[in-house]
């Protein structure tokens, strides 16, 4: 199963269950009786860093060693998600940028296991009189389902806080707890690392990032949490930490560096390991199980071997990669035993290089989307590339902006796959490598199909704004040229980013960017994820720049969306659980357009293709049976299919993709065009063909009459036929086995598609009878996958246009009669 790290699973659970986020910590050197000079200051600017989720008027307790910890004390923004009382990030020399942390509230957990989370009516500056401890302080304070809760935040010395909460009023059988809400970042605890799922006793809990580490010990704790699984991926949640009896304090560590900083603060990580590089040039370090799992991961700087403390239990081997991502050939053992290590493990990193090049058909560079693929045994690969370059890997993946790269390899065979897109040629070819040999490969990845009347766009899309994601701006920008993207819609959760500085600055001239947000509802109720574009440029700090979303019903969600200046709101993933589909959750019947009373039909288009389908034909035909299900509520959505992106790999930007019909026009225009021409609904969706169809001349999104049976005057009872014309254009990689016409949501006719090779794979006229208003559309799909153009073993190229109406009754308006029979049968 493939770990994906999404703000979906995590909002699902943090909703339900508060959210929680830790502060940890720094060396493990010994409590020190030094003074500390603890203050507490109020926060005079948003930070903007994309991982910060402080506002202008929280409170910061500035501790030693340079560490602070904010806490949520401005009053909450209506429609907004509510974290007053809880600490929101951490900092290390007054850095207001990404921490670690997204935010930790206290709460309680009753007999039933439901947890309350507490939204503060009170944070205050306070006074610490304990000896050893900073005198400035926190105080959180607040009532929640009928406890009352208050913690207090204390400095100590060597980057520590205490943090001190006491419940008053707990009922029966309840317990105190916390939520810890990281998103992304991955959560060790003892014993398991990061490879746990459940309920589990444990000592600590360690994460780090952005050059932070933290880590939160306390007697007698448990840890839960349960991963989510959707198709063949498993999304991380927000972890529940419980503590016996009314009254909880735990020792927060906040570090320099990574998480085997965090470990090396607690004083019970006893072991030590000493490990390094044998030419001492630095690399990655990752402390794994006897599964080879990795428990905890971190880096190895240049120079000597790093010495780690490790807790008794923790782990059995080291794996080491070198800079370029490298790793050795085997594991290096951990000592099972307390003490000194015995001396350094020093290991060597044999590799060879391989030069890639692809050009674009006529000798120029072409952007380009690499996989590497370990035959004969070897194992996949996962370069890293020098900072300085611009060539973005992600796992077996990296994409050349600039078409070129030198790639290390471990010695090996290996299978190497290149694209531009689904438009244009592959590349394939096979390379053995050799320590300290040099392969290359040159090849072109010329365009094969003509889409000079199309704007090639993915409408959903995710970066480090978004909590679920760790793709940088520069890499995001860089898989969407890779892959032949020409509009790129920034939509990250609750999150207004723009593209447009970075792609000017890295002279991306080819792809057009607009700004969006997906509305990623919360609250007592959730409704789904929503796509809001283009909005303005943010004047203010992220939160408050987003339409509201918390505890907002559609109806009022998706005009608060328009009043922020969106002319597109588009339904993401309508169907997919738990509780992120919007279709889901208001109950639409896709056989009547029938829906709960809180159902809003007030949105422009429909995700009917969304990426994590990728491997599952019937879920995209769910999505092309919604649309229909929309036209029998009178309704006319926007077909549109989007690769809902957070990774580079397993997630690739343009699968699906949307194919816009664009006026030709100026390139400066060429997002505004596109737009327009969005909203007219003229599209085809697509993860391998270019599907186009036309209705007795008319392109999707158009409304046209039926004529009579016998000629070409309308027909006078609602009977007659309308001429479709259905034409299927690929590459002769992108498989493409049968079409069919959809008159509703049943198959009107089926064709098998011609044989493979580039172009034009299918093109007819199919003459259709109508009895009724209706909606027509095409697909194309073959069951044979993709191949290694993508990491998806099952992946499908399939393809459907959007919908043409036929207005069967003469009555100026389409309204899909009810279903009588099962879909998609002739």
């Amino acid at each position: 199963m493939r770990m994906r790290h999404r703000w979906v699973a995590a909002l699902v659970l943090s909703t339900a269950a508060g959210a929680v986020s830790l502060a940890a910590c720094r060396g493990a050197s010994p409590p020190k009786t030094e003074r500390i000079d603890a203050r507490v200051t109020t926060l005079d600017m948003a930070p903007t860093a994309p991982r910060a989720y402080a506002r202008r008027g929280d409170l910061i307790l500035h501790g030693s060693s340079g560490t602070s910890l904010t806490v949520a004390a401005a009053p909450d923004l209506p429609g907004h998600r509510p974290l007053r009382g809880a600490i929101v990030d951490v900092g290390i020399d007054g850095a207001k940028g990404s921490d670690p942390l997204l935010w930790w509230r206290a709460g309680w957990v009753d007999a039933g296991q439901k947890l309350h989370p507490l939204v503060a009516s009170a944070v205050s500056a306070s006074r610490c009189a304990e000896p050893g401890i900073g005198q400035e302080g926190v105080r959180i304070e607040g009532d929640v389902d009928g406890v009352h809760l208050a913690t207090d935040l204390c400095a100590l010395a060597d980057g520590r806080y205490r943090v001190r909460t006491v419940a008053t009023g707990l009922p029966p059988n309840a317990v105190l707890a916390d939520d810890l809400n990281t998103g992304i970042v991955d959560v060790a605890i003892d014993q398991l690392g990061a490879e746990w799922e459940g309920d589990s006793a444990t000592r600590f809990l360690v994460l780090s990032g952005y050059g932070i580490g933290v880590a939160i010990e306390a007697p007698a704790m448990r840890a839960r949490s349960k991963r989510i699984r959707i198709a063949g991926e498993i999304f991380p949640a927000p972890i529940a930490v419980l503590y016996e009896g009314a009254e909880a304090t735990r020792t927060v560590h906040v570090v320099r560096g990574d998480a085997f900083d965090a470990l090396a603060a607690l004083p019970f990580s006893t072991r030590k390991a000493a490990v390094g590089l044998a030419d001492g040039r630095g690399g990655h370090l990752a402390l794994c199980n006897a599964a080879g799992q990795a428990l905890v991961k971190g880096v190895l700087p240049p120079g000597p071997a790093r010495t780690v403390r490790l807790p008794e239990g923790l782990g059995e081997s080291f794996r080491v990669r070198d800079a370029h991502g490298v790793p050795a050939p085997e594991r290096v053992p951990v000592s099972a035993s307390s003490g000194e290590p015995g001396g350094p493990r020093l290991v060597a990193v044999p590799s060879g290089q391989l030069d890639l090049r692809f050009t674009d058909g006529r000798g120029g560079p072409i952007a380009a989307h690499v996989l590497l693929r370990g035959l004969a045994g070897t194992p996949d690969p996962a370069p890293e590339m020098e900072k300085s370059g611009r060539a973005y890997p992600g796992g077996r993946s990296v994409y050349l902006l600039d078409g070129a790269a030198t790639v290390h390899l471990a010695p090996g065979r290996y299978a190497v796959t290149a694209t531009h897109g689904p438009m244009h040629a592959v590349s394939r070819r096979e390379v053995d490598i050799a320590a300290g040999g040099v392969q290359s490969i040159s090849d072109s990845l010329a365009a094969v199909i003509d889409t000079h009347e199309w704007t090639t766009a993915d409408f959903h899309l995710h970066a480090a704004p978004s909590p679920d994601s760790s793709v940088s701006l520069e890499a995001r920008l860089a898989s969407l040229v890779s892959e032949g993207i020409d509009l790129a819609v920034a939509t990250d959760h609750n999150h207004v980013t723009d593209y447009e500085p970075l792609a000017r600055e890295l002279k991306l001239s080819q792809l057009a960017t607009v700004r969006g947000d997906e509305i990623t509802s919360a609250g007592s109720r959730l409704w789904g994820h929503f796509n809001a574009f283009p909005l303005p440029a943010p004047t203010r700090a992220a939160e408050e720049a987003v339409p509201p979303y918390y505890d907002i019903p559609p109806a009022e969600l998706f005009a608060r969306a328009r009043d922020a200046g969106a002319r597109v709101v588009q339904v993401n993933h309508a169907r997919m659980p738990p509780q992120i589909g919007y279709f889901d959750l208001t109950h639409l019947d896709p056989a009547t357009g029938a829906a709960d009373p809180e159902f809003a039909d007030d949105f422009d288009a429909l995700e009917a293709y969304n990426g994590l389908w990728i491997e599952t034909p019937e879920k995209v035909r769910e999505g092309a049976r919604d649309l229909v299900a929309l036209a029998r509520r009178g309704r006319r959505p926007i077909a549109t299919g989007n690769s809902d992106s957070h990774r580079l790999l397993y997630e690739e930007a343009g699968y699906p993709r949307t194919f816009v019909h664009t006026p030709a026009g100026s390139p400066s225009d060429r997002a505004a065009r596109a737009i327009e021409a969005l909203r007219s609904g003229d599209t085809t969706v697509s993860s391998g063909p270019l599907v186009t169809l036309t209705v007795d001349g008319k392109w999707p999104g158009s409304v046209v009459r039926p004529r009579s049976a016998a000629g070409s005057k309308p027909s006078a009872a609602g009977k007659g036929e309308v001429l479709a014309h259905v034409r299927v254009l690929a590459p002769a990689w992108v498989p493409v086995e049968t079409v069919e016409i959809w008159v509703n949501d049943d198959i009107a006719a089926r064709f098998e598609a011609g044989p493979a090779r580039d172009g034009v794979r299918f093109e007819r006229d199919v003459p259709l009878k109508v009895d009724a208003d209706a909606a027509i559309l095409a697909w194309a799909e073959a069951r044979t996958p993709l191949g290694d153009v993508l990491p998806n073993p099952d992946a499908r190229a399939i393809g459907f246009t959007g919908l043409v109406y036929v207005d069967a009754d003469g009555d100026g308006r389409v309204k899909v009669p009810p279903r009588n029979s099962s879909p998609l049968s002739r």
